[in-house]
Parts: C-alpha cells; sequence; structure tokens
C-alpha cells in the first residue's frame, strides 16, 4: 500500500498519512489492516494526514469509511486537511460517521495530536 498506516505505541495513535489517490481498493486494504491495529484497544485515537492526497474521494470509498468510527471504536479522530475542497468533502464524510465519535480539522500535525491527546 503506498499510503502509511500504523499504530504508534508510545501514543497509542493511529496514524493514516494518505499518498495520493485513495480508492476503494486501498481503501479495502486499509480497513483490514486497521482491524489488526485495533485489537486490544478499548479508546481508539486517529490521526488522518490528508496533506499528499488530491481533492477527490470516490463514493464507494466514502459509504466504505461510513461507519469506521463505530467498527473500529474509534473516540477521537483528527484530519489534516489543507485543501479547502477537500476540507469540504471531508467534513460531509465525517457527518455520515454519526456523533458518536469527536472529530476535529487541522492544518498541521501538532495541533491534531495536541488536540487528540486531550481527554474525552
Amino acid at each position: 500500500m503506498k499510503h502509511e498506516l500504523y499504530l504508534d505505541k508510545e501514543s497509542g495513535i493511529i496514524f493514516f498519512r494518505a499518498r495520493g489517490i485513495f480508492n476503494y481498493e486501498d481503501g479495502v486494504e486499509a480497513v483490514e489492516k486497521m482491524e489488526n491495529l485495533v485489537k486490544g484497544l478499548e479508546d481508539v485515537r486517529a490521526l488522518i494526514d490528508t496533506r499528499e492526497m488530491p481533492p477527490k474521494l470516490e463514493k464507494d470509498v466514502r459509504r466504505l469509511m461510513q461507519d469506521l468510527p463505530k467498527r473500529f471504536r474509534i473516540s477521537r479522530m483528527a484530519m489534516i486537511v489543507t485543501n479547502p475542497a477537500l476540507r469540504m468533502i471531508s467534513k460531509i464524510v465525517v457527518a455520515t460517521m454519526g456523533k458518536d465519535f469527536k472529530a476535529g480539522f487541522f492544518k498541521t500535525e501538532e495541533e491534531s495530536l495536541e488536540w487528540l491527546k486531550q481527554e474525552k
């Protein structure tokens, strides 16, 4: 996978860095990898970095992402989004994910990490 997805064991945060176009096949692969990463975690916090992603997200990818917070017990999801068009798409996707988690949109990784480390 050209994209980067890993669990930082020190912070307990799942990092996802999109590298270029993120298509449905990438999404399926990321979901499978995520299932292994969250095993044993009760409070999942995720940082999604879209700075290297074009402002496009296919409908089937958006559908695939809709249940991720519930499926993986995500309590907080920080998104680094610097492109205005992608920010709008990201906010729409997050709105379809429900209200069982908190989402924040940031321009830097530092801001994102600071927010993710806050208490619920």
